[in-house]
């Protein structure tokens, strides 16, 4: 099966959808499938070599289109974003595949006029006069959640057109053991004491606010925060009890989790991506750490997690998230073993099955 990957993103780039792609990439081909991958000719930010870099091996092909560009303004963006999206039109005429697909509703719409049928992995559900015409053109649709599903079968979308396949982790990160004295030495971190880590972006969706504003009531226990993301001189000043951490590359995670007591995923209940369509890359990453999570109570996340794998707390609620954290740092044994039944679980979750059963669907 020849599978054209279609995404308009700098490639390669910090943000977790270039992790997820980069990996889908591998584990399709992996799975038999033979891949290419097509981005926009965009200046990145990161030097090296983009399989290097994500750590995935060279099993598919990476092709940039288009004159070099640095769009440096949102206008400057959407006319790059429309010059990619026809310019695949034309790529697509001249190579022909069994499969194209890709994350970007734009792109699979456009392409959809020029009369290319186009996978569709959607990671939201929006609204609108055409949306009823798009979703008929289009061949099938990945979604990450059952609620972004039912959304879509309310919306007119056929279930037989529809597979529910949540995001995914390396096997690898599932086998990987560091020893934390060893990783809080590598990352410069106090070897003593308890850390509460929240790794990710700094989207406010996202929630982390939530666990910055419980850090003193943490400090008080001798529970430091540890924020992996980026360093905010303004956040640095506001919350002086916070460690931060500048954004580590997914292929190091195992090492930043290994240095952890308890991972933190305080996802923010006023954002419906949160709530409804968010099966976030750490949630899998965390589930393979052998460390305790701590999640917000959402429907989006607890299609994983439940009670046997997870401690949950009120989301946008320090309170809540604190009074966990210290519940879950204190009771190691309970942890420990919700710890261990998360790690069983997440077998279930690697690319490499995501990637088949996504191709055996399409190929039904």
């Amino acid at each position: 099966m020849k599978v054209l990957y279609f995404a308009n993103i700098r490639f390669p780039t910090e943000r977790a959808h270039g992790v997820q792609i980069a990996k889908m990439c591998e584990a399709f081909s992996d799975a038999g499938a033979s891949v290419t991958l097509v981005v926009p000719n965009r200046a990145v930010t990161i030097d090296g070599d983009p399989y290097e870099y994500y750590g995935v091996k060279t099993n598919f092909n990476i092709i940039k289109i288009g004159k070099r560009e640095d769009p440096q303004s949102n206008l400057g963006y959407w006319i790059s974003y429309v010059k990619f999206a026809l310019r695949l039109s034309a790529y697509c005429s001249k190579n022909k595949a069994d499969v194209y697909y890709s994350r970007d509703e734009s792109i699979v719409f456009i392409l959809s006029l020029f009369g290319v049928g186009v996978v569709w992995e959607a990671h939201g559900w929006k609204g609108g006069a055409l949306v009823g015409y798009f979703l008929r053109t289009i061949k099938k649709i990945v979604v990450i959640t059952s609620i972004a599903k039912r959304q879509f079968v309310e919306g007119g979308v056929s279930e037989q057109k529809i597979i529910v396949a949540p995001d995914g982790v390396d096997s690898s990160l599932i086998d990987a053991r560091v020893d934390k004295i060893f990783a809080r030495k590598k990352l410069g971190l106090p070897a003593e004491g308890k850390l509460a880590f929240y790794v990710g972006s700094l989207s406010e969706w996202k929630g982390f606010q939530t666990l910055l504003q419980c850090a003193d009531t943490l400090a008080k226990k001798q529970i430091t925060v540890v924020l992996v993301g980026g360093i905010v001189e303004k956040l640095k000043k506001e919350f002086p009890n916070v460690i931060f951490l500048d954004f580590i590359p997914y292929k190091e995670l195992a090492t930043v989790q290994a240095a952890a007591d308890v991972l933190v995923i305080p996802n923010s209940a006023k954002s419906v991506v949160s709530t409804d369509y968010t099966s976030p890359l750490k949630l899998f990453a965390h589930m393979a750490s052998d460390r305790p999570i701590v999640a917000s109570r959402l429907p989006s996340l607890r299609e994983v997690l439940d009670e046997e794998t997870a401690y949950f707390f009120a989301p946008d609620n320090p309170k809540s998230l604190a009074e966990t954290i210290i519940y879950a740092l204190a009771h190691t044994e309970e942890s420990n073993e919700k710890a261990r039944k998360a790690l069983a679980k997440v077998r279930e979750y690697t690319w490499d099955e995501r990637a088949r059963k996504i191709l055996a669907f399409i190929g039904e």
